[in-house]
């Protein structure tokens, strides 16, 4: 990685120059130039973004990666308005570029600098696009952030909420669009876009007004840190004063889940268990198989691997699929068992035959399906 430091340190990966090669064409030359203006561009819209912070009191960094740029920010939180112009600064700055060349290529005589003429001609057309199709209202695009700005200096938390449902709809119209147009790549990056508006969206649904309480969430923030430092009787009793006072929302799911697993750890999952039980259609990856594995332990397999096959599908992972061989193995379906446990195989689970001898596999240790298990 290259680094460039300043007042503004800028993080150059190596992945980024896999974004210039996908961009530029022709020859070496033409590549060239390319790389030249994509570098520059991307790092001037960067500029738009870090600068404004800066000017805001925050402190700031980019990094260019294989999507392009990031600027990454630190320090007290901007108001609204202030966060809407630190967005919206980047894709103005693209479009500032945009206009100087353009003005350029009609103020100059060029007939005789094709090298000039080319960079200039490419300079235009790239701000020009890629500003334009940033700021499609689609997250986590500039549009789409500073929709989800916008509205929610309008509507407050309802209109996060409805700029996320926006950004969902429309990304699945030119995600769709794209492919019957057979532009492959293109709407497989936008598929991504819509996979994370559509969990950011589902995510937002449980939000609540008490989860952009400050004071809540420094509590939260000290009892992780309780947490962490072993102060666990400190952490329980934090958590439980922050699910008192949110009630509800994603703070209080957070601080349900972190309870669950102190008392998980303390050889109280009948507590532990309760605790998640009412939460099960909206716990975080995390909750989800805390909870699935809470259900193990208590013996409830068919509840555990109601919640594990979809777990399975959202985060994979070799410990989900062990536990769903565990559960249908108890449950004597030796068929789904040994589909799961090849399943963990395949997803790197360590030293696979240790798991061969556990007691949970002895209900079905003599059927076919089974035996011809080949490690």
């Amino acid at each position: 990685m290259i680094t460039i430091p300043g007042r503004i340190p800028i993080y150059i990966h190596p992945f980024f120059w896999l974004l210039i090669g996908w961009m530029s064409t022709g020859s070496f030359l033409g590549m060239a130039l390319w790389a030249i203006v994509i570098f520059f561009s991307v790092l001037f819209h960067e500029y738009g973004h870090a600068l404004t912070a800066l000017a805001f009191g925050q402190m700031a960094r980019i990094d260019l990666i294989i999507t392009g740029g990031l600027t990454q920010r630190s320090g007290t939180p901007l108001k609204l308005w202030q966060e809407f112009l630190v967005i919206l600064n980047g894709p103005l700055f693209g479009f500032i570029l945009a206009g100087i060349a353009f003005a350029l290529i009609n103020m100059l005589n060029l007939e005789h600098r094709p090298i000039i003429a080319t960079l200039l001609n490419i300079a235009f057309s790239v701000n020009l696009f890629w500003t334009v199709i940033n700021l499609l209202p689609i997250q986590p695009l500039d549009g789409g952030r500073l929709l989800t700005v916008f509205m929610e200096m309008i509507l407050g938390l309802r209109g996060v909420k409805i700029s996320l449902f926006i950004s969902t709809a429309v990304a699945v119209v030119l995600t769709g669009y794209l492919f019957y147009i057979n532009e492959l790549l293109a709407g497989s990056i936008l598929f991504l876009f819509m996979y994370e508006s559509y969990r950011s969206w589902r995510s937002s649904l449980d939000l609540t007004e008490q989860d952009q309480n400050s004071s809540l969430q420094d509590q939260l923030n000290q009892a992780e840190e309780a947490y962490r430092s072993g102060r666990l009787a400190e952490a329980i009793e934090r958590l439980q004063a922050l699910r008192k006072e949110a009630g509800s929302g994603t703070l209080y799911t957070t601080a349900t889940v972190y309870l669950a697993n102190i008392f998980g750890n303390q050889k109280q999952e009948d507590q532990a268990l309760a605790l998640l039980e009412p939460l099960k259609s909206r716990l975080p990856l995390e909750g989800g198989m805390l909870l699935m594995q809470l259900y193990y332990k208590a013996h409830r397999y068919s509840d555990a691997i109601a919640i594990g096959h979809p777990l399975y599908q959202e985060r994979g992972g070799y410990d989900v699929a062990l536990l769903n061989a565990f559960c249908h193995a108890q449950l004597g379906d030796a068929r789904a068992a040994v589909g799961w446990l090849q399943s963990a195989i395949r997803d790197g689970v360590p030293n696979p035959e240790s798991y061969l001898s556990r007691a949970d596999f002895d209900s079905i240790r003599q059927d076919p399906e089974f035996q011809r298990i080949h490690l």
